[in-house]
């Protein structure tokens, strides 16, 4: 997520902080968050044998594959109750600072959002932030460090998902 990206939720304006700016409690956090949604190993058991096929073949992924796998990443996520443990993790208000506390905060001022378009800008906030820490993760997976096509097979997949149009829409409605 862009780090001069602000959202406002809820009338309040959040950014996403950074792997750099992070602290050791917040990343701890977000890594605990990330496995109750799946975004492990559980997940990536899943992924790799189209991930194998995309790097035997060099064919990217159709447009249906990438809808699909990113809706399958946000479906478990939300499927964990793992969604308000994510935006608490990555999201600070703008000027505050990240603490386990606050995160907790966060988690309930997240879960009471309403209105149409706090929720669509919630599901898309998380979407982003699911998907990336996950080519993050996938780019730097052991299981395919050996290959030099993956980082080019991660831009690849996040490029597929950058040209669907509808699907940045499909997200920002997903669950609402």
């Amino acid at each position: 997520m862009d780090a001069k990206k602000e959202v406002t939720l809820g009338g309040r304006v959040f950014v996403p902080t950074q792997e750099d700016d992070m602290t050791f409690d917040q990343f701890a956090w977000i890594q605990t968050a990330s496995e109750k949604a799946g975004l492990g190993s559980e997940l990536m058991s899943a992924v790799e044998p189209m991930l194998k096929r995309v790097l035997e073949t060099e064919q990217v992924l159709s447009d249906d594959e990438v809808e699909s796998l990113t809706t399958r990443i946000v479906s478990r996520c939300y499927q964990q109750r793992a969604h308000l443990d994510v935006l608490a993790g990555l999201l600070v208000e703008k000027g505050k600072t990240w603490s386990p506390s606050y995160a907790e905060d966060l988690k309930q001022f997240f879960g009471g959002l309403k209105g149409k378009e706090d929720i669509g800008k919630a599901n898309a906030v998380l979407a982003e932030a699911i998907l990336s820490f996950f080519w993050s993760g996938l780019a730097s997976t052991k299981t395919f460090q050996n290959s030099s096509k993956t980082p080019d097979l991660v831009v690849r997949l996040q490029e597929e998902m950058e040209r669907e149009p509808d699907l940045a829409d499909d997200l920002a409605t997903f669950g609402s």
